[in-house]
C-alpha cells in the first residue's frame, strides 16, 4: 500500500496525511446544540437529573434517527454536566440517633 503509493507520488504519497482530516461533522448543529443546552437546564423527569440515555433519547428525538446512549454521555460531558447524586439515606433510620452520631462525629 504504501510502496503503491510512494511509486505513484513520490514522498509526499508516504508522508501521514491525518493532519489534513478534519474528522466527521458533529451529530448535532450548533442551533441544536443550544436547544440540547437549554433542554439540560430543565428536569427531564422525576428524578430531575440527566444521562447519556436520556440525552441519546432527546438527540434521536430531534434528528428523528437512533443515537446511541454513548453519544449522549459524550454531549453531556462536552457541556460539562456531571451526575450530582446525594448519598441514599437508610429508610429506617432514627433522626434523633442520626442528630447524636452527627454530633459525636464532629466532636472527635
Amino acid at each position: 500500500m504504501i510502496a503503491k503509493r510512494y511509486n505513484k507520488e513520490g514522498e509526499a504519497g508516504v508522508g501521514d496525511g491525518r493532519h489534513h482530516n478534519r474528522g466527521a461533522e458533529p451529530i448535532l448543529n450548533e442551533v441544536q446544540q443550544a436547544q440540547l443546552l437549554q433542554a439540560l437546564q430543565a428536569p427531564v423527569d422525576e428524578s430531575g437529573l440527566w444521562n447519556g440515555r436520556k440525552v441519546a433519547d432527546w438527540m434521536s428525538r430531534v434528528l428523528e434517527r437512533r443515537v446511541a446512549p454513548q453519544r449522549g454521555w459524550e454531549y453531556l460531558k462536552q457541556m460539562e454536566f456531571r451526575l450530582r447524586l446525594p448519598r441514599p439515606e437508610h429508610q429506617q433510620q432514627d433522626p434523633m440517633e442520626l442528630q447524636a452520631w452527627k454530633k459525636n462525629c464532629l466532636s472527635e
